[in-house]
């Protein structure tokens, strides 16, 4: 599969984690969709690319960011250090948010905006262990100067446990400008769960000192609203034991999000009972809260009844058990409901989905029987009795990148689960495809003058795609041969840039191994310039990396090429490098790198710092097994 010029972050296990409202293949499509909204100030590379493994137990992450260095995770810096990257991912996320509300209160009407806020609020979810999956890129900009970027990879998924919380990603979004929050820890590093603090502190809009009792969540957070800014807070343990006693006063700053590390306890309290919190939503794909609804209990021959609150929320103070598996029935407009729960003894919070009696999925499935049957009554005389599945229209647009213009007379191959069809599209850049809802469909597009384009998606709604194809730069005439897979480098400069191709079995073919041969597989770096060293065929591989050490004028070239071709590729992994391995110019240098595998071809371009020995991944392939 064909994917755009990116870096990569990290490879992934998903095992213990479930998507949010949907799966991978459409993770896929709402990433494209998140750039296509947010192209303007590359916003939308706050999220990671994902690449599904076919066994589909890992994601690989990748950047459009040119980045040096290593990706660094966000564990690995000071808690100070940590603060203050948190203060600025949050910035970032709030401000997608509000741009998507922007887009969606000025085009009421456009089918395309109605979704976007809450596509992305389960985008900007991730799993418990946050810190390990958000990462910060060194990236230089076109004058060298580096900025610190940040990347969210495991989006769109939270732990795969009954009740999964909502993690650190949507706290941050909820917290208001004055809102803080308390993130408690012991001097050991251990996450300090369930303890009880009393605060004193100042309220907006109001004089003097209040005083509340905070309890710290299972990710040992403990959030306070509406915090008058530039005042004293006044933050107390509360432990029985006088030996844990701890108090400490805390300037109420710039900051949302403040470190309480307390000493480590001389022993471990036993927990009484204790206050849950509970929040009924619609279903599991909004997850709206829902007031008004009244939720009981039964449990030991007893019953406790609740009814939401305005946001969907209310509480069981003195709740009895450490942990139990706990049945429902919910009661709203006059519809009934009944589900389970497990209460578990390190979380306190959590969202009850209403779930239908099971005959009334029965009574769903005997109307579309029904539904059928009619269909086929009607449809008698002209279908000799066949029955037929009515099929949704879905329509791929396709535009220019740059100009947004419609794009007619693109190749359009669609692959359905019973056939292969091949279209182009009209005048107006589109396509429709006859695939029947529900179906998973993939389609690939091929313009002359443009990079080819693969995407994955799912035919659920009439709602039109829009696909933006890139188009190819100009290059000079390639030298060298062609075969299976050639790699062409073109670069307009004397520095010494070095193409490499890793192959699936470990080897790379460059200047150092310009040939390698195994079976039928051949591959040779048959074009090397600007490395200084006149072609002297009886020379080996030892004197030629000797001589490259000192470049003679003479050879150099203001349009340099090198080219990679293969013949009967092996089944495996292929990554094109490039290296700038002696930069003579000092400067930044503008390159074209053109591949082809088999049929398809692409171009990509870009710039390379003045370096020594500085190595880009450009282009990761798969070529699958006859």
């Amino acid at each position: 599969m064909f994917i755009t010029m990116s870096k990569l972050i990290a490879t992934l296990s998903i095992q213990g984690t479930l998507p949010t409202i949907t799966n991978g293949v459409k993770n896929i499509n709402r990433y494209q969709s998140l750039k296509a909204f947010f192209r303007q100030k590359n916003a939308y590379r706050i999220f990671a690319e994902p690449f599904y493994d076919p066994t589909g137990k890992f994601i690989t992450w990748q950047t459009d960011w040119e980045y040096s260095g290593s990706p660094r995770a966000l564990h690995i810096f000071t808690d100070e250090e940590q603060a203050r990257h948190r203060s600025l991912i949050k910035k970032q996320a709030v401000g997608l948010y509000l741009a998507a509300n922007e887009l969606q209160n000025r085009f009421p009407n456009k089918a395309e905006y109605k979704d976007l806020s809450l596509i992305l609020r389960d985008c900007l979810e991730i799993p418990a262990d946050v810190k390990a999956n958000i990462f910060v890129l060194n990236v230089p900009d076109e004058h060298g100067t580096v900025h610190e970027r940040y990347v969210i990879t495991q989006w769109a998924h939270l732990e795969d446990v009954e009740n999964p919380r909502r993690r650190i990603i949507e706290r941050w979004l909820s917290l208001q400008p004055f809102d803080i929050a308390f993130r408690c820890s012991y001097a050991n590093g251990i996450v300090a769960t369930g303890e009880r603090f009393e605060l004193q502190y100042q309220k907006m809009g109001s004089e003097g000192f209040k005083t509340i009792e905070l309890v710290s969540d299972t990710d040992g957070m403990a959030e306070v609203a509406e915090v008058k800014p530039n005042t004293t807070m006044q933050l107390k343990w509360l432990r029985s034991d006088e030996a844990d006693q701890w108090e400490q006063q805390i300037m109420r700053d710039e900051r949302q999000e403040y470190e309480v590390v307390l000493p480590q306890p001389t022993s471990t309290p036993t927990r009484g009972p204790r206050t849950l919190y509970f929040t009924y939503v619609n279903n599991l794909k909004e997850k709206i809260p829902v007031p008004d609804v009244a939720v009981s209990f039964p449990y030991n021959g007893t019953t406790f009844t609740q009814t939401t609150d305005g946001k969907g929320k209310f509480q069981w103070p003195q709740f009895p058990f450490e942990e139990k598996k706990l049945s429902f029935t919910t009661h709203y407009e006059n519809r009934t409901g009944e589900g389970r729960i497990k209460i578990v003894k390190d979380c306190d919070q959590y969202i009850i989905y209403p779930k239908r009696p099971w005959w009334i999925w029965w009574l769903w499935g005997l109307l579309g029987l029904l539904a059928l049957l009619l269909l086929a009554w009607l449809l008698r005389d002209c279908s000799g009795g066949t029955i037929f599945i009515l099929r949704s229209p879905y329509s791929v647009i396709v535009k220019d990148d740059s100009s947004r213009v419609a794009l007619p007379d693109v190749e359009v191959r669609v692959i359905t689960p019973k056939d292969t069809l091949l279209s182009r599209t009209d005048g107006n850049g589109q396509v429709t495809i006859d695939a029947q809802k529900g179906d998973t469909v993939a389609i690939s597009l091929q313009k002359e003058g443009y990079n080819d384009s693969e995407l994955v998606a799912v035919v659920q709604t009439e709602r039109d795609t829009t696909v933006y194809l890139q188009k190819q730069p100009e290059m000079r005439k390639m030298e060298g041969q062609t075969g299976d897979i050639r790699v062409n480098l073109q670069w307009n400069t004397t520095d010494d840039l070095d193409l490499h191709l890793r192959l699936p079995n470990g080897q790379r073919v460059n200047y150092q191994a310009p040939r390698t041969q195994e079976g039928d597989f051949f591959a040779e770096l048959d074009i090397d310039a600007n490395d200084g060293v006149q072609a002297a065929p009886a020379e080996g591989i030892i004197q030629r990396i000797l001589k490259r050490q000192v470049a003679i004028p003479e050879d150099l070239t203001q349009q340099p090429q090198e080219n990679i071709r293969c013949e009967s590729p092996m089944a495996g992994i292929y990554q094109v490098v490039l290296i700038n391995y002696a930069p003579r110019t000092k400067t930044p240098v503008k390159y074209n790198i053109y591949l082809k595998v088999g049929d398809r071809e692409e171009i990509f371009s870009g710039t390379i710092e003045p370096v020594a020995k500085k190595e880009i991944l450009i282009k990761e392939f798969t070529i699958t097994a006859q």
